[in-house]
């Protein structure tokens, strides 16, 4: 079982990170926890990089922003009243589990977006015995259609 002691001073929930399809475990040994990624787009440079707890209040501001930007559905339309104080302790685990990552992406006017991935056990009939996959991925309305999404999907 993971700890909150089993993070660095930089509060890196984990190292590693997630291609989409592949596994956590892979990935750890190709992005440590301070690597950034930098595409170039014609709206600027975009900057990838693994969540730490330091993140965690824009964490919760983009995740409850993707909630209500879906406030038609009918799950998703049911926000608590005190979601954002459950939100933190949500979050604050995802952060901490090893089969979870989130990455940004940041802009010159900071961060715009977001994107967790979950590691988990395929069927015992399939190969790989193990497969990651994109859990939710939100870009801030006013940064759409700049390469953010392309470029958090690109992160391996």
């Amino acid at each position: 079982m993971t700890r909150r002691g089993d993070f660095d001073d930089a509060g890196s929930a984990r190292p590693g990170a997630a291609g989409i399809g592949g596994s956590l475990a892979a990935a750890r040994s190709i992005a440590p926890a301070d690597r950034v990624v930098r595409s170039r787009t014609a709206g600027g440079t975009i900057s990838i990089r693994r969540a730490t707890f330091g993140d965690l209040p824009t964490i919760v501001e983009l995740r409850l922003a993707l909630l209500r930007e879906n406030g038609e559905h009918p799950v998703y339309g049911q926000l608590r009243a005190d979601a954002r104080e459950r939100a933190y302790e949500v979050f604050g685990a995802q952060l901490r589990s090893p089969q979870e990552i989130m990455f940004l992406a940041e802009t010159v006017t900071g961060i715009v977006g977001i994107l967790r991935c979950v590691e988990t056990l395929n069927s015992p009939l399939l190969h790989p015995d193990r497969y990651c996959y994109v859990s939710s991925v939100y870009v801030r309305p006013s940064s759409r259609r700049t390469g953010i999404l392309k470029a958090l999907t690109a992160c391996r």
